[in-house]
Parts: C-alpha cells; sequence; structure tokens
C-alpha cells in the first residue's frame, strides 16, 4: 500500500516538474519571439496606419517610444499638457527623423469634452497605433492617506477614464478598418494589491483587466489590444526618488526600454516590454510575496529620504 502510494506522489511530482519546465521554455521562446526576433526583422508598423498617437508624448516613454516609431517612418500625433516640452519635442522629431508630427495640447483629466477635442484633432489620419502612456505616479510609495487628492483624481483619470474612453472609441474605429492596435501601458503593481501604492496599482490594475477581457471580445478580428507591464524604468516619474535607484539592476534607461518595447508592439497581448522584467514578472507570478516585500522595503527608505530632506530643510531655514 505503502509502495503503490510512494509511486503515485513520485507520479505527481513528475508531472509538477514537467510542468514547470514546459511553462520555462514557453516564456523563453517567447521571449525570442517578442525581442530578439524583431531585431533581425523589424516589425512594419505601417500596416496598421500612417499615424500613431501617443499620449504624455513630450517625455520619458511617450517621447521615447515616439523616437522609435519615427524611425520606422510613422508619422505621430503627440499629447500632452506640457505645451513648450511638447512643442519642442514634435519639432525635434519631425526635423531629426523626417516624418510629419503633430503635437495636441490636451489635460487628460478633463473629461469628455477633452476626449472630443482630442479625437476632432485625429479623426481624419489614418491611425494605426495608439500608445496610453500619459500618467502620474504621485508621492508613491507612500501611506494612502498621505498622497494628495488631487494626484489621487489624476491617477484614477489618467489610467481609467482615458482608458475606457479612448479604447471604446478607437476599438469602433478599427473594426471598421479591420486592423490596428491599442497600446495600454499598465505595470507591474497591477499583479497583486500593493500598500503604499494602492491607487496606482488598483488603477493599474484595472488598465490591464480591461485590455485583457476587450482583446477576447476581439480575438476574431484584427484588432491588437496590448497590456504592458514593466517595472520601474528610470524616467522622469523617478525623479526626486532617489531610494529607487537601489534597483538600478532591474531599473533600464527610459531608451533602452523604449527600444525594447517598441519591437513587441503588436506581437503579444501581454507582455512587460523588457527582457528583464519578463524575468521579474514570471518570478513574482509564482512568489507574488516578492513585491509587497519589495515595497515595503522602498516605502521604508522612502520615509527615510524623506525625513532627510525635511531635516535639511529646516537646517537651512534656521
Amino acid at each position: 500500500m505503502f509502495g503503490d502510494y510512494e509511486n503515485f506522489l513520485a507520479f505527481i511530482g513528475l508531472i509538477f516538474i514537467f510542468s514547470f519546465l514546459l511553462s520555462i521554455i514557453k516564456e523563453v521562446f517567447r521571449g525570442i519571439r517578442l525581442y530578439l526576433l524583431p531585431t533581425f526583422f523589424p516589425p512594419d508598423f505601417k500596416k496598421y496606419g500612417e499615424w500613431a498617437v501617443i499620449t504624455g508624448g513630450s517625455s520619458g516613454i511617450g517621447k521615447c517610444t515616439a523616437q522609435e516609431l519615427a524611425k520606422s517612418g510613422m508619422n505621430l500625433v503627440l499629447v500632452s499638457n506640457e505645451s513648450e516640452e511638447l512643442r519642442t519635442t514634435a519639432e525635434n522629431i519631425q526635423a531629426e527623423f523626417g516624418v510629419k508630427c503633430c503635437d495636441v495640447m490636451a489635460d487628460l483629466t478633463g473629461g469628455k469634452e477633452v476626449y472630443d477635442s482630442l479625437w476632432a484633432k485625429i479623426e481624419g489620419k489614418d491611425v494605426g497605433i495608439f500608445i496610453n502612456c500619459a500618467g502620474i505616479c504621485g508621492k508613491s510609495p507612500c501611506l494612502f492617506l498621505k498622497e494628495t487628492e488631487r494626484n489621487i483624481l489624476i491617477i484614477i483619470a489618467l489610467n481609467m477614464n482615458v482608458v475606457v474612453d479612448t479604447m471604446y472609441r478607437l476599438c469602433n474605429y478599427y473594426l471598421k478598418k479591420k486592423r490596428g492596435v491599442i497600446v495600454n501601458i499598465s505595470s507591474m503593481s497591477s499583479f497583486v494589491p500593493l500598500s503604499y501604492l494602492a491607487t496606482y496599482s488598483a488603477c493599474k490594475k484595472f488598465m490591464d483587466d480591461v485590455s485583457k477581457a476587450v482583446m477576447m471580445e476581439l480575438s476574431e478580428t484584427d484588432v491588437t489590444l496590448q497590456s504592458v507591464t514593466p517595472f520601474f524604468v528610470n524616467s522622469r516619474m523617478l525623479s526626486g526618488k532617489p531610494f529607487l535607484m537601489k534597483l538600478s539592476s532591474f531599473i533600464p534607461s527610459t531608451e533602452t526600454f523604449c527600444q525594447s518595447l517598441a519591437k513587441s508592439i503588436g506581437i503579444s497581448n501581454t507582455c512587460s516590454g523588457y527582457w528583464l522584467h519578463e524575468v521579474l514578472s514570471y518570478c513574482i507570478r509564482f512568489c507574488p510575496f516578492i513585491l509587497n516585500l519589495s515595497i515595503g522595503k522602498l516605502y521604508s527608505d522612502a520615509e527615510k529620504f524623506r525625513k532627510e530632506v525635511r531635516n535639511e530643510t529646516n537646517e537651512e531655514i534656521n
């Protein structure tokens, strides 16, 4: 009897090991398809349309992704609420890459009137790629009650309201033209509920889930909805937060990340945008508590840093 029991447990163990190895092999081939093959066989973005629209296009990930698409000959519409940076970015891209680059000044937290105005400005263009990249992380990591009400409302607006509105309009538009890609820049913080990133992680979770849900509905069409869930990227969102650089080995520069992200556009419905973040993503799915422990440590470091800044400020005043 005990011999049969041991054989049964051994059989279950072999199945588990086989499944685990199979999942690793699957992820390796997925990574090759996402980030290696496009290096040798660059994607043809123009097959979706002549224009790409990028929110948050004046700086950070939005700006660098725009540059990568411009290298492929895509015309661009950059959307931002930073008028001077937006205009300068558009002019520089147009001069450097010889593509058309329009700048649209818009505060996307303004609601339906702003969305209507933005849509009116891009409606006549053959838009093939739309990237929802605008966002802020506020004071995070911090306690929920320490975040400002203004930051919370902005995070909700950019990661939920804007995403749903643009997806609704664009999916209808793409179904008529029978092609198109929507890329929603979510976050690895969407994997589990995160203390000290409560609003941010919850909104990114919504973005990731709604992207996947609608993609299932459109699975029989030529419309692609892509949810990107990166770890930290060394963009302007990290400025003033030197404590995050303790994770510098896992934090690529904006340029490096966007070069990798651009290769994956239209290939997969879900990805992290960068090969090392794919590895982290895989590990976190098996051990989600790692993310909570990491954010807890970052919060502790953040509080120490803020205390030091306050003490230095008080000393200067005195």
